[in-house]
């Protein structure tokens, strides 16, 4: 992607979250006692809800650690802190973090492994984050079933079933990549007929090549890399289950279980999960306000969603774009010493 366009994607991002926040504190009657209710906050809870959210980034980046390993990387844990967060930016920024999934497998390569390597443990590594958080999901829903709404239930139903559907595909192709291979030479006669394709069986066997390797790397992570992959996963949706409850009793609430304040918040991250705006702006924000206004109060629901929405996407967000600014800075300052060692010393 060139700069300009970097730079009006970032810009769309920050118009559609300065929209989305513009109208939701304009449309709170009593702004100025949500935003007040931040001065009372608990300081250890407080702390609590700060330590989750460096939790949940380290447990992202230890998942994305085993399974890098697991495919045959010699990688550092510190190298996929850097990959993790780097790559989460642009999860984070993209409309449903379709952007996010080629920047692992870049920042992967970029760490020593060949593209069907990155791509097998990004592959492995989404496996067992969607088995995770999807599980935990329907969990939360099985277990609020009665108390959420009719389009809630629906919203839930759908993101489960596609997500699913997913994880389902993604195994299938590496346990037996057969039908997508038949796919693949149908693919590619079709754009041999479209005149799409100058050199069909060159593209054939490129594509059968990739499939190829992906599923032998996959396959050689082996179920040790996937289980111990996803019991971080499951770690990571326990650490964002809890910024609800940390936040309700950090406003210094009381009178609901912590359990039932952590199940709604996962409702809410189901519910959204596909709604087309960076990070789900506007779907969050109006389904905390449909799920957690009520335990919240009204006194508290704008800031228990600003804090909630803070701890869950903005904080991550800023240490994410911290890091890949720090990261780019340090890679073209390095590669300027390297041209310049170039011209004044040029290989004989």
């Amino acid at each position: 992607m060139s700069g300009g366009r970097k730079g009006w994607f970032g810009a769309a991002f920050a118009v559609v979250n300065a929209a989305v926040l513009a109208f939701v504190l304009l449309r709170e009657p009593d702004l100025a006692l949500g935003l007040s209710v931040f001065t009372g906050l608990d300081f250890a809870w407080a702390a609590a809800c700060i330590a989750l959210a460096a939790a949940f980034l380290l447990l992202a980046a230890l998942a994305l650690y085993e399974s890098a390993r697991g495919c045959g990387g010699r990688v550092s844990a510190l190298s996929m802190i850097r990959a993790e967060l780097c790559s989460r930016f642009y999860v984070m920024v993209s409309p449903l973090g379709a952007a996010g999934q080629p920047m692992y497998v870049y920042q992967l390569t970029r760490s020593g492994l060949s593209s069907s390597q990155a791509t097998a443990a990004v592959a492995a590594r989404f496996v067992a984050n969607q088995a995770a958080f999807q599980g935990a999901y329907l969990a939360a829903a099985m277990m609020m079933w009665r108390g959420i709404g009719a389009w809630a239930r629906t919203a839930v139903t759908l993101s489960l079933t596609l997500n699913l559907w997913m994880l389902a595909f993604i195994i299938l192709v590496a346990v037996a990549p057969r039908p997508l291979l038949f796919a693949v030479r149908q693919m590619v006669r079709l754009l041999h007929a479209l005149r799409v394709s100058k050199d069909p069986d060159a593209l054939e066997v490129e594509l059968f090549h990739g499939v190829a390797q992906y599923a032998q790397h996959f396959r050689s992570a082996g179920f040790r890399t996937v289980a111990v992959s996803f019991a971080l996963c499951a770690l990571q949706a326990l650490c964002f289950s809890c910024f609800a409850p940390c936040v309700y009793f950090a406003l210094g609430l009381s009178g609901v279980p912590a359990i039932e304040l952590a199940a709604l918040s996962l409702v809410v991250m189901s519910a959204v999960a596909f709604v087309p705006t960076p990070g789900n702006a506007g779907g969050a924000e109006g389904a905390f306000y449909a799920l957690l206004g009520g335990p919240f109060g009204y006194a508290n629901r704008l800031s228990g969603m600003l804090a909630w929405r803070t701890l869950s996407y903005y904080l991550p967000l800023v240490a994410s774009g911290v890091t890949l600014g720090i990261w780019m800075l340090s890679t073209g300052v390095r590669r300027k010493r390297a041209q310049r060692s170039e011209r004044l010393c040029p290989p004989q």
